[in-house]
C-alpha cells in the first residue's frame, strides 16, 4: 500500500496540472484504512493510516509516527488504532472528507481471486485517484455537475430500440477508439463523433441525459485515471473493457452504463490534442459535458455535412456487423432487476 502511494504522491507532485490543474492534487494530506476483511465482503477495518495529514491528532487517540524508508518520498505517516474516522468508515465504508480536510479513504481490501485490486495494474490506486476526482468534481473548482451519475444506471428503463441508435453506438466508440496524430486529426474525429452523436440522440432523445451525465462524472474520472497512469509510467486494463461481449446481457449493460467510462475520457483526450489547451476543461467545469463541450469549441456538423460524416465512419467501422450484434442480441426482450448496474 505505500509502495502504491508513494506513486500517487510522486506523480501528483510533479503532473497535477497536466492531469487537471494545479489545485487536484492527491499529495496533501490523506487517509488510508487498512482493511482486515470479513466474511460477508463488508469493509471491517481495524486501523488505519493518515499521510500527510495535517493535523492526526484530530482522527484519533494518540497517531503513532510509522517509521518508512526513505526512498518512499511520502509525508509523515502515523497509525491511528481507534477513534471516530474508524467508527465512521465502518459505518460509511467509504469516506471522502473528514474534519474540513482535504483527505480521503480508500480501503484496500483484497477480495481472493479478484484481479481488481492487485498489485499488478494497479487499480488500487486508481480508484483512490477517480474518487478523488469525483469529490474534487463536487467542490468550489466545479460550478455544477449532472444530478445523475453514469455509474448507477437502471437498465429497467434504459431505451432498448430503435437497434440501430445502439448500432451507431459502436461505431462511435470505434471513432473515439482512433488515435490522432496531429490537431487536426484529433479534430475530425471529434467532429465525426459529433456527427454520429447528433444523429442518435435525434433519434432517441432518451439516451441524451444518461450517456452525457455519465461522461461528465464518470467519463471525466477515467479521464483522470488514465493521465496519472501514463505520467506514473504503466498501462492499467480496466475491468468493464473486458466486459464487453457478442452475449446479449453483457452487451447491453456495456451500451447501456459501462460506455461512458471510456467515451468521456476518449473525448477528453482529443480535445486536448485538438485545442492544445485546458478551455475544455474550463468548459466542463462550468457544467457543460464532454460532447457539449466539443460542439461549443469545434461546431456540430449539422445538415449534408453531418449526413456524410456518418455515413462515412459506418464504412469505416463495419456498421452491418454492430447492428446485426445488437439485433440479435434482441434488447427489448431482456430482463433486468431495478438499479442492477
Amino acid at each position: 500500500m505505500f509502495t502504491q502511494m508513494s506513486e500517487v504522491y510522486r506523480t501528483f507532485s510533479r503532473h497535477s496540472a497536466e492531469i487537471w490543474s494545479e489545485n487536484y492534487r492527491l499529495d496533501q494530506g490523506v487517509i488510508m484504512a487498512a482493511d482486515a476483511g470479513s466474511d460477508d465482503g463488508t469493509i471491517n477495518p481495524q486501523y488505519l493510516y493518515t499521510i500527510g495529514h495535517p493535523h492526526p491528532e484530530t482522527l484519533g487517540t494518540n497517531p503513532t509516527s510509522v517509521d518508512l524508508p526513505r526512498e518512499l518520498g511520502l509525508p509523515p505517516v502515523y497509525r491511528i488504532d481507534d477513534g471516530p474516522v474508524l467508527e465512521k468508515i465502518r459505518d460509511e465504508s467509504l469516506i471522502y472528507e473528514y474534519e474540513g480536510a482535504y483527505a480521503g479513504v480508500y480501503s484496500p481490501h483484497q477480495q481472493p481471486g479478484s484481479r481488481a485490486y492487485g498489485a499488478d495494474n494497479r487499480l488500487l490506486m486508481l480508484g483512490y485517484v477517480h474518487e478523488w476526482f469525483h469529490v474534487f468534481q463536487g467542490g468550489d473548482q466545479f460550478s455544477q455537475i449532472p444530478s445523475e451519475s453514469g455509474g448507477t444506471t437502471d437498465l429497467s428503463t434504459y431505451p432498448r430500440e430503435p437497434a440501430d441508435v445502439h448500432g451507431l453506438a459502436l461505431v462511435e466508440d470505434c471513432v473515439l477508439a482512433e488515435q490522432a496524430d496531429t490537431h487536426e486529426e484529433a479534430r475530425d474525429l471529434l467532429r465525426t463523433f459529433l456527427a454520429i452523436r447528433a444523429t442518435r440522440w435525434q433519434t432517441q432523445p432518451g439516451v441524451r441525459d444518461k450517456e452525457a451525465s455519465g461522461e461528465q462524472m464518470e467519463g471525466l474520472g477515467r479521464y483522470v485515471d488514465d493521465l496519472f497512469a501514463r505520467y506514473a509510467g504503466y498501462k492499467v486494463v480496466y475491468e468493464d473493457d473486458q466486459q464487453r461481449s457478442a452475449e446479449p446481457k453483457p452487451l447491453f449493460v456495456s451500451i447501456a452504463a459501462g460506455r461512458s467510462y471510456n467515451t468521456g475520457s476518449a473525448i477528453g483526450r482529443l480535445l486536448q490534442q485538438a485545442t492544445g489547451n485546458s478551455e475544455w476543461r474550463t468548459l466542463v467545469a462550468s457544467g457543460l459535458t464532454p460532447s457539449e463541450a466539443a460542439a461549443r469549441l469545434l461546431g456540430e456538423p449539422a445538415g449534408a455535412e453531418r449526413e456524410r460524416l456518418v455515413e462515412q465512419a459506418k464504412t469505416d467501422h463495419s456498421y452491418s456487423e454492430q447492428l446485426k450484434a445488437v439485433e440479435n442480441a434482441n434488447f427489448p426482450d431482456l430482463e433486468f432487476p431495478k438499479l442492477s448496474f
